[in-house]
């Protein structure tokens, strides 16, 4: 990852920590309040380099570069001073994320796996339907891949031979 990529991920991160919580705490309370579905709607009609999210996010049909490309409009697109922006930037960031997952198979995003599907689940509750099934498998899937644990040489275990199980 660049400086210029490094710099970008700190600037979204802190943007979003001015609210006092989680990054996705505030996004979490928008699409919690009564017109959230409304607003969602609204947000997802915000023109990517690519077109609008609904179909490239859903369908699949952007090619992992712009799918990078689109994530990075996000992750670079939000004003500091703009609650609403802030929420927008995040929702887009989160959606083209888990759209990468589920469509390529590719994790675009450099934080905890962890904290990314447990963010993925938390939108997927408060989603319209095609929005939770994105999430929801972007979730299963990345829980599903987790990279093992690395262990020094010693720490291996030495497997022995044991005798087949019993079948009655």
């Amino acid at each position: 990852m660049s400086h210029e990529d490094d710099d970008s991920t700190r600037r979204l991160l802190s943007l979003a920590l001015e609210y006092r919580g989680r990054p996705i705490d505030d996004l979490v309370d928008r699409l919690s309040a009564g017109d959230g579905d409304e607003w969602l709607t609204r947000t997802l009609r915000t023109p990517t380099p690519h077109g609008g999210l609904p179909e490239g996010l859903l369908e699949g049909h952007w090619t992992l570069p712009q799918m990078l490309q689109i994530k990075e409009y996000f992750k670079r697109g939000a004003d500091p001073r703009n609650a609403e922006s802030r929420r927008k930037s995040l929702l887009g960031y989160f959606l083209c994320t888990a759209a990468a997952q589920v469509h390529h198979h590719r994790l675009l995003s450099s934080g905890p796996r962890e904290e990314l599907a447990e963010a993925w689940r938390e939108l997927a509750a408060l989603a319209s339907p095609p929005w939770r099934a994105l999430l929801i498998e972007a979730s299963r899937q990345l829980e599903s891949r987790k990279p093992p644990a690395s262990k020094s040489k010693s720490e291996l275990p030495v497997l022995q031979r044991s005798p087949p199980p019993c079948v009655p």
